[in-house]
């Protein structure tokens, strides 16, 4: 369980003011039977002080017996839950209030945490008058008597549905700058920390094959007609590696005129043979950029057998030194696959 944002000197707080709330009556007791002093008559005056900060608190408080039965509920709970402050709440059986995972969590670790170290704090939901479910940070203390049995149980909850929203969207946006931090901007494949990114979670596969792509004469079209057509066509190129991939696939630009592919279950090298051959392909094609008909080529290094002992760091070091033996053998065609 997330563990609740409360102070120490909340909770020490909280913990005085809801043993107030038991054991008022005890001082009563005591002076009824002519005890009376100033120490207590002061003690009497914090206490209801004390209760009077939990029945204007906007915190949910409640305690019950050993056995769950409701001997207090505060004004904030109650107009939670719709009950009017004059509607008697006593013998209540406090798990109707609850979630049934809350009464499972009761059970099965907060009151024995509770009991065993006086007090439990974490996250729990709690129903509303409409049976709305609200997500609440939940204090349970333990009251122990002189015989060391718990007697009394008070809880302390804090609406916690804005707070959990708001980290809803902190965790959106997160997600949303990691995507972004791992995709390229000018091509949208993913980036080097991208692949790299799912290498790793695919390093146990091993049936990965891997692609690496370096794109022929592209250097001449961008001193010939300026990186601005070059950026282009490296744009048509990265949307022709999407439409021949799987799913399961990814694509990325590395850098420069440098690309990659990682295929999943490219068991015995043959698909990635033909993926290659698609790839040599859709360089081949021409290009159209700004009225102009470009041709280039690629060049592809293919490496097959990632697994628990070489890694991808390897796959990927066998894959570029295909690539330059594609180079070397006289571009425009792949060579591998290296085991």
């Amino acid at each position: 369980m997330h563990k609740a944002m409360l102070s120490a000197p909340r909770v020490a707080g909280a913990l005085l003011a809801l043993l107030a709330i038991g054991l008022l009556p005890a001082f009563r007791r005591r002076a009824g039977r002519g005890h009376e002093t100033c120490r207590i008559q002061a003690q009497e005056r914090a206490w209801r002080d004390l209760v009077t900060v939990f029945e204007h608190t906007t915190d949910y408080v409640v305690q019950t017996d050993a056995r769950g039965r409701i001997h207090y509920m505060n004004p904030a709970l109650r107009r939670s839950l719709g009950i009017a402050p004059h509607d008697t709440v006593q013998g209540f059986d406090v798990t109707r209030f609850n979630t049934p995972e809350t009464n499972d969590l009761f059970v099965g670790t907060i009151l024995p945490a509770a009991e065993a170290d006086g007090v439990w704090i974490g996250e729990t939901t709690v129903y509303a008058a409409d049976r709305r479910v609200v997500p609440v940070n939940q204090m349970v203390i333990a009251h122990k008597g002189a015989d060391g049995r718990v007697h009394l149980y008070s809880s302390v909850m804090r609406d916690i549905t804005d707070q959990l929203a708001s980290r809803r969207r902190q965790q959106q946006e997160n997600a949303r700058l990691l995507q972004l931090s791992r995709r390229d901007p000018l091509t949208g494949l993913l980036n080097r920390a991208g692949f790299e990114a799912f290498l790793e979670q695919h390093r146990s596969t091993e049936a990965l094959a891997l692609l690496y792509i370096d794109l022929d004469r592209f250097k001449a079209v961008n001193d010939t007609h300026g990186h601005a057509v070059g950026d282009q066509l490296l744009q048509q190129f990265a949307r022709r590696l999407q439409a021949i991939l799987r799913q399961d696939d990814a694509a990325a630009r590395l850098g420069g005129d440098e690309f990659a592919i990682a295929l999943t279950g490219a068991d015995g090298g043959t698909r990635a043979q033909a993926m290659a051959d698609e790839v040599v392909a859709a360089a081949r094609l021409q290009f159209e950029v700004a009225d102009r008909r470009l041709e280039i080529g690629a060049s592809v290094g293919i490496a097959l057998g990632a697994d628990g002992t070489v890694g991808w760091h390897t796959l990927i070091d066998r894959a570029d030194r295909m690539l330059y033996q594609a180079k070397k053998a006289g571009r425009g065609r792949h060579a591998g696959i290296a085991q």
